[in-house]
C-alpha cells in the first residue's frame, strides 16, 4: 500500500494524519522550537553519525564507491514472526559500474551479494557487519517486538499508518507519521528562492512519558509513503530499551537505524547509522531531499 502525500505538502492537515503542530497543543513546543525540530528531522544528513554499526538492507544490489569488502564478518538478522536471531553470514563484493539514464558516464561501484552460513526459516530483515562493531552485536537470539509487515491498525486511528509496538512488562511505544501544516512549511520555505521544502511527513516516536520527532523524511523521491516503513523493532544494543529499523525508501532513499544507546539527553533514541538504497530511480539518488517548487 502506498499513500500519496504530494497534495498534503501545499494543504493544511488532513484528517487521516496527525498534525504536528495541533496534535496535542498542551505538549507542543513553542513555534520556534518546533521549527527547529522539523529542520533537524529533515536535514538529518547534516548530523554527525558515528556509523559504528554498519548495515545493509536488501541483497543482490549495487552501491556506489568501494566502501564494502568481501568477507565472512557479517550477521544476518532473520525473523520468524517475532522470533528473531542474528546468524553468521558472508559478503561477496565485486566491482561493477552502473549508468543511469541521466548520467554522462558510468559510476564505479560494487555489486553486493550476501549469503547466510546456514539456512533458517523466516524473513531476512538486514545484514550487520561485525568488524568494528560494538561487542553487543553478536550471533544469537535477539529480543524483538516487531518484524516486518503492515502497520498495526488501531481501532480509532484509521488511515494514520501508526505502528503500535508492544514490549515486555506491558510497555508500549508508537510510531506516528506526522503531517507538517502549511503554516509551518511556509515559515521554513527558502525566502530567496520562494520554494517550499519537499517532505512534509515526518515520524514521531511516542511513549507514555515522552515524544521525539525522528530524523528522516517520507516521500523524498516519489511523494509517497509505504505502509511497511517499520522493518524491525527490538533490543539490538542490549540495554533493555527499544531500537528501530525504519525505511524511508519510496523509489530510493535511506533506511535508518535508531538505537536507544545513541540517544542524546531528553531523547528516546538516536540516529546510529544510515543505509542508502541503490540509486536506480533516475534523478532521485537517495541523497538529501530535493525541493518542490
Amino acid at each position: 500500500m502506498r499513500m500519496t502525500i504530494s497534495a498534503m505538502l501545499l494543504s493544511g492537515c488532513l484528517a487521516s494524519f496527525a498534525c504536528l503542530a495541533a496534535d496535542n497543543p498542551r505538549e507542543a513546543p513553542p513555534p520556534s522550537k518546533l521549527a527547529q525540530q522539523v529542520n533537524e528531522a529533515r536535514e538529518y544528513w547534516k548530523m554527525k553519525i558515528s556509523n559504528s554499526v554498519q548495515f545493509v538492507a536488501g541483497n543482490d544490489l549495487w552501491q556506489p564507491g568501494k566502501q564494502y569488502k568481501s568477507g565472512s564478518d557479517w550477521l544476518a538478522l532473520v525473523c520468524d514472526g517475532k522470533q528473531c536471531k542474528l546468524m553468521l553470514a558472508a559478503l561477496d563484493a565485486k566491482e561493477e559500474s552502473w549508468q543511469g539514464h541521466y548520467d554522462d558516464q558510468p559510476t564505479a561501484g560494487q555489486h553486493l551479494l550476501f549469503r547466510q552460513a546456514t539456512d533458517a526459516p523466516g524473513q531476512l530483515v538486514a545484514w550487520f557487519r561485525t568488524t568494528g562493531a560494538p561487542p553487543w552485536l553478536k550471533q544469537g537470539p535477539l529480543p524483538s517486538y516487531y518484524a516486518g509487515g503492515r502497520y498495526k491498525q488501531l481501532p480509532d486511528k484509521r488511515g494514520t499508518m501508526e505502528f503500535l509496538i508492544e514490549m515486555p512488562e506491558g510497555r508500549k511505544a508508537t510510531l506516528v507519521p506526522m503531517l507538517v501544516p502549511k503554516s509551518l512549511l511556509e515559515k521554513l520555505a527558502d525566502k530567496k528562492e520562494g520554494r517550499i521544502y519537499y517532505g512534509a511527513l515526518l515520524l514521531q516516536l511516542r511513549t507514555p512519558e515522552k515524544r521525539q520527532l525522528l530524523p528522516g523524511t517520507f516521500g523524498t523521491c516519489s511523494g509517497e509513503v509505504t505502509s511497511n516503513y517499520l522493518l524491525w523493532a527490538g533490543d539490538l544494543d542490549g540495554d533493555g530499551k527499544p531500537d528501530f529499523l525504519v525505511s524511508y525508501i519510496d523509489a530510493d532513499g535511506p533506511v535508518h537505524l535508531f538505537l536507544s544507546s545513541a540517544a542524546a539527553r531528553e531523547q528516546l533514541v538516536g540516529l546510529a547509522s544510515v543505509f542508502n538504497s541503490p540509486p536506480f530511480g533516475g534523478e532521485c539518488d537517495g541523497g538529501p531531499p530535493s525541493y518542490l517548487n
